[in-house]
């Protein structure tokens, strides 16, 4: 494989930089940054009783978050786009 191009240039977002449900908090960020590769580890989490307690909410707004991501990766042209997700899976009892 050819090694990255010298001008490559990484940007490490958080929420601090804009709330991913939003459809144009995330269209903002694509705009600013123009990303030509995105790596998508967001999510949003809570932990064991928050996951049990909310479990509409959390579905709802991680459905929004990566909907956001992959919407304006294709709007913006984005070139690959990684998504790695995780789930909680608890027993019924």
């Amino acid at each position: 494989a050819p090694p990255p191009p010298q001008n490559e240039r990484w940007v490490f977002l958080t929420s601090k930089d804009g709330d991913l449900r939003d459809k144009e908090a995330t269209r903002l960020i694509y705009e600013k940054h123009q990303p030509q590769c995105v790596i998508h580890l967001a999510a949003l989490v809570g932990g064991l009783f928050a996951n049990m307690s909310q479990k509409v909410e959390f579905w709802r707004d991680n459905v929004a978050i990566n909907d956001n991501v992959m919407h304006w990766a294709k709007e913006f042209k984005v070139k690959k786009l990684v998504s790695c997700l995780s789930t909680c899976v608890f027993p019924d009892k």
